[in-house]
Parts: structure tokens; sequence; C-alpha cells
């Protein structure tokens, strides 16, 4: 196989994998596959916001949109409290002109020793 056939295969590869070819519904295995979470969870989670399946008992289907708009409503609520839970710490004062030896005594002498 020589250089073009290698980069039409990848760019074909690409084709088939790009997101406007995607299915308008998951089937209830991909569903792990799309979120990286456990089937359990991310049924849950589903659950949680609203979600519901559709078709029969043996092959349930989900909304590609819905479910791709709960996991990012989700990863920014994530995003959201982490940036909320973040303590603030104080600025630290740095110490310039002074030497190891300096400080070391300015230390010992507000200590008492």
């Amino acid at each position: 196989m020589n250089a073009y056939e290698r980069k039409e295969k990848n760019m074909n590869q690409h084709r088939q994998e790009s997101c406007w070819d995607a299915p308008f519904f998951l089937r209830t295995a991909d569903l792990p596959k799309v979120s990286g979470l456990s089937m359990k969870a991310i049924r849950r989670i589903l659950r949680e916001h609203g979600v519901q399946p559709v078709g029969g008992p043996r092959s349930l289907h989900w909304s590609r949109d819905l479910v791709i708009e709960t996991l990012r409503t989700i990863n920014a609520e994530a995003q959201a409290a982490v940036a909320e839970s973040k303590p603030v710490r104080p600025a630290k004062h740095l110490v310039l002109g002074r030497s190891v030896d300096s400080l070391h005594a300015a230390l010992e002498a507000s200590n008492g020793n």
C-alpha cells in the first residue's frame, strides 16, 4: 500500500466516524462507550434528567442529542461545583534581599530562643 492509498483509507475512516454520520439514536449498549460511565450510572443519570428510551423492551434506543446534552449539563455542573469549592489561599510574601542566615536569626529572635 503506497502513501496515497494510506491517506485515502484514513480519510474514509474519518468520514465514517464523523459526527454528522452518527445515528440519531444510541443503542443501550452504546451508552457506556459514549459517556465513559458504567451502564448503571448512566441510566440513573438519564432517568434523573428525564431522558427516556424509545422502543420496545428488547431494543431500547436513546436520543443521541438528549444524551449528549445531559452529559454536557452534568459536566458543567461538576465544573462549577469544583470552581466554587476551591479554597482561597493567602498570598505568599516573598522575602527578597536577605540571606538565609539573617532570616534564621530573625526567626529565632522572634521566638525567644
